[in-house]
């Protein structure tokens, strides 16, 4: 098969982590393309290292990020709308994407419809990979019409959610498209380790930093914790979209949390933490639950979304109340206080997670499209 895949920028996020996975594991046995938007960035230098062909044309999101307040909010709408409205894949580019006659044309998240628009006028059969729900885990907002949207979604091929939950939530807003929920897969050897041992308690939170996906919450329950005593600290990795959290760490108790912005080195990071959490609202799937489980550290998630097909409580986790720091905190206690329960999680978690390889999830795509 002949596939393009698109992708929505070209730094090492999670979503492109996934993507670039997937890529490498249809190239050993097809012909692979990647549509970008950028001629710089990681994902870029892995494409180049790989000898993937990268095809680079102008093209923006169909969503805006929300800022810390209302007039930056308003401000980035304006700019993301004009991009998007603006920016057009040119003629040049989609003459030579005719020429290759493709099979597919694949996206790889909801954040952008370029695909799907390139499918419509080269009559290429398009496949979406949907990561996230949008406005409920980053705060996104449209900048393209909600018909559009449907009738795009509504002529895809096929449409792959990342979980169960998120099937759900895509096919109550559009039931007549072909929604089909495969899992993450991940190369299991390179991300296996076994953390150090250490004097002091170290909590790891991952991911861009918004109130959707509740560092607040880690930041108050962790705080709560260090006024009774326990000698932990907070490690806070991510892009920062949202300063006014941070900005909310009382001098206090700046001494015990760190941000530390965007970590490429992961593995490395994870071999000096003891505990992991997931406090998203609505976490899509949870790419750093498994990535923790399979790093050895208990994991304590948010009950809501593709976190609570991955979190067995009390087996391969813990799960607390969303939104409760309480409970959060209490959770982060028994750990602390329990080790029984906590070397417990540890294997449960480890064996469970090292089932999601990147083959297994090849393969059920595979399946779809071939």
């Amino acid at each position: 098969m002949k596939i393009l895949f698109v992708a929505h920028s070209t730094d090492y996020s999670g979503a492109n982590r996934s993507l670039f996975d997937l890529i490498i594991r249809f190239k050993q046995s097809n012909e692979v393309y990647l549509l970008t938007n950028s001629n710089t960035g990681a994902l870029i230098d892995l494409c180049n290292q790989y000898q993937i062909k990268v095809i680079v044309s102008s093209y923006s999101w169909r969503y805006a990020v929300s800022g810390d307040n209302i007039l930056q909010t308003f401000c980035r709408y304006f700019l993301f709308w004009a991009k998007y409205h603006l920016r057009t894949i040119n003629k040049h580019c989609i003459e030579y994407i005719r020429s290759l006659d493709l099979n597919y044309i694949y996206t790889n998240t909801s954040v952008i419809d370029v695909g799907a628009y390139l499918s419509q006028i080269l009559g290429v059969p398009h496949v979406w990979h949907i990561r996230e729900f949008g406005k409920e885990d980053f705060n996104f907002r449209p900048v393209c019409s909600s018909k559009k949207v449907e009738e795009y979604y509504n002529n895809a091929k096929v449409i792959f959610c990342v979980s169960k939950s998120l099937m759900r939530f895509y096919k109550s807003k559009f039931p007549q498209a072909d929604f089909v929920s495969v899992y993450n897969g991940f190369n299991i050897s390179d991300l296996s380790c076994v953390p150090s041992e250490h004097r002091r308690w170290n909590i790891l939170i991952a991911g861009q930093v918004n109130r959707m996906k509740g560092q607040d919450q880690a930041i108050s329950a962790v705080c709560r914790l260090i006024d009774k005593g326990y000698n932990i600290r907070l490690y806070i990795a991510g892009d920062i979209e949202d300063r006014s959290i941070i900005n909310e760490i009382d001098s206090l108790h700046s001494k015990y949390i760190f941000t530390l912005g965007r970590v490429e080195d992961m593995k490395s990071l994870r071999k000096s933490m003891d505990l992991a959490l997931v406090c998203s609202r609505s976490e899509a799937f949870g790419r750093v639950t498994i990535e923790s489980m399979l790093s050895h550290l208990p994991v304590i998630g948010a009950n809501a979304g593709g976190t609570t097909e991955l979190i067995d409580n009390n087996m391969t986790g813990l799960l607390y109340h969303s939104g409760n720091v309480d409970d959060l905190a209490r959770c982060i206690e028994l750990l602390i206080n329990d080790s029984d329960l906590y070397a417990s999680i540890v294997s449960n978690a480890y064996n469970f997670a090292k089932k999601f390889t990147i083959d297994r999830t090849f393969n059920e795509i595979y399946t779809y499209l071939d």
